[in-house]
């Protein structure tokens, strides 16, 4: 049984749109059990605004589902699609998922892989990834023209005929100009999932004030450390 304090800090995260998908499941966990997790989002909704008199943010509803799908099977590593629906739901979601019209950004697909990680621990292995998983990643970077994969998303599939034709490369200027912003780029993205991965482990350490184990938070924030 929750105080009212508790009842109150569980209300304010869930609806913080900020609020990232395993905090947000690790207080469904907190107020409702963890079969909460498996309950169908009318039920879950519903159950949030008994438990805590409020209801949660639409985002954060849909990356708590997000999260549900990462437990619940292993579809993220092996079907496109559902790589897609989580990549396109766990840091920005997006409202047209099932036409996917709108593929996810490298950002977007950075943080899925790297919540997944965290979230799954030794069970998440990128040699679970499918190859049509991994061709449609490739496809996702190629179409925000990054050649080169982001940190964590290594097992993307890049077809050879991608890269720079062998006249734009044989100039050395163009040569250089092309692969340093492919460097930026890379730089600026490892900084905003850095900043991620900062928040994520401030949202976690809330989740002791619901009763969660403090010392599993401190591990996890030794473990943030080493990403």
């Amino acid at each position: 049984m929750l105080t009212d304090q508790q009842q109150r800090h569980a209300s304010e995260i869930l609806q913080k749109a900020s609020t990232l998908g395993t905090p947000a499941a690790g207080v469904c966990i907190q107020v409702l059990g963890e079969e909460s997790l498996d309950w169908e989002p009318e039920i879950l909704s519903e159950a949030i605004v008994r438990a805590t008199g409020k209801a949660a943010h639409p985002d954060v509803l849909q990356r708590i589902y997000a999260i549900s799908s990462l437990l619940d099977n292993d579809m993220f590593f092996r079907l496109p699609e559902v790589f897609h629906s989580v990549c396109a739901t766990l840091l920005d979601p997006d409202e047209h998922l099932v036409t996917m019209t709108k593929p996810p950004t490298p950002l977007e697909v950075m943080w899925s892989c790297t919540e997944a990680q965290l979230l799954l621990g030794d069970s998440f292995s990128v040699r679970r990834f499918t190859p049509n998983v991994r061709r449609y990643c490739g496809a996702i970077l190629l179409f925000e023209d990054l050649r080169v994969a982001p940190q964590g998303l290594e097992f993307a599939d890049f077809p050879e005929s991608i890269f720079p034709d062998t006249d734009l490369m044989s100039d050395e200027v163009m040569a250089s100009s092309f692969w340093k912003d492919q460097e930026d780029r890379l730089t600026e993205l490892s900084k905003a999932r850095t900043a991620l991965i900062e928040g994520y482990a401030d949202q976690m350490s809330e989740l002791a004030k619901l009763g969660a184990d403090a010392g599993k938070t401190e591990a996890l924030h030794k473990k943030l450390l080493t990403l």
